[in-house]
């Protein structure tokens, strides 16, 4: 992705998908595309599932990890053996409002637009390099969730994700 012109496109395909909720990937096992789960909760710390995270991605030896609405941090269990390729699709206009509830944050300070980024993942919360971004306008009668759902259509058409 480094490297790659404005506009320009990336040929992938997806290998499998991790969720942290039974009912996450749904659709993508309906598409044939392999599907696993796995929740934080079972795990005796965030170490523990780090690990166990990692294994899980690695076996499908993957390319590019792209995270969309993994709302975890995760750290170097995670982080090292993929560094440099994972990617995040975050629902804010990096570097405003990093973190959960950024849609609401966006509205409660009269922002006249928000959006979506696509950023690396590093150890900073939200805080790697922005790959790409998508601006779209509040307008009147906006709440959190037409905002959100309008920001996560154009984030992931901007991402080149179709459902």
């Amino acid at each position: 992705m480094r490297g790659m012109k404005s506009g320009s496109t990336l040929t992938s395909s997806v290998s499998s998908a991790t969720g942290q909720t039974p009912g996450a990937w749904k659709g993508r096992t309906k598409a044939g595309i392999p599907a696993s789960v796995l929740e934080h909760r079972g795990f005796a710390d965030r170490n523990e599932f780090d690990r166990a995270l990692a294994v899980l991605i690695g076996a499908g030896n993957p390319q590019l990890v792209i995270l969309a609405g993994f709302m975890r941090i995760i750290g170097p269990g995670v982080l090292d053996p993929f560094n440099g390729r994972i990617i995040n699709l975050h629902p804010s206009l990096l570097p405003l409002y990093r973190g959960t509830d950024t849609y609401q944050r966006a509205l409660d300070a009269g922002d006249r637009e928000h959006g979506a980024s696509i950023h690396f993942v590093t150890g900073e919360l939200d805080g790697g390099p922005v790959i790409s971004q998508v601006r779209i306008p509040v307008l009147a009668g906006d709440d959190k969730h037409k905002a959100g759902s309008q920001a996560r259509a154009h984030g992931a058409q901007a991402a080149g994700i179709h459902n």
